[in-house]
């Protein structure tokens, strides 16, 4: 998952979804889409602690049913 974070631009990973690893060749069974998302989830909340920008994603935020 390391690959898919580093080097990009903050306000891009603020962006990625579920469907932006799908994109990527990363597509899970339905079952496993919170799995699948939760290193995005914690990165993207992190990031806004570190922008004190007070928002905060859930995994609804990344993934359309």
């Amino acid at each position: 998952m390391s690959e898919f974070i580093i080097g990009t631009p903050i306000e891009d990973i603020l962006h990625r979804t579920y469907q932006t690893m799908v994109e990527h060749g990363f597509e899970v069974s339905p079952r496993r889409k919170r799995a699948a998302v939760i290193a995005i989830l914690a990165t993207r909340n992190a990031i806004h602690i570190y922008l004190k920008d007070d928002k905060n994603d859930t995994f609804d935020d990344l993934i359309d049913d």
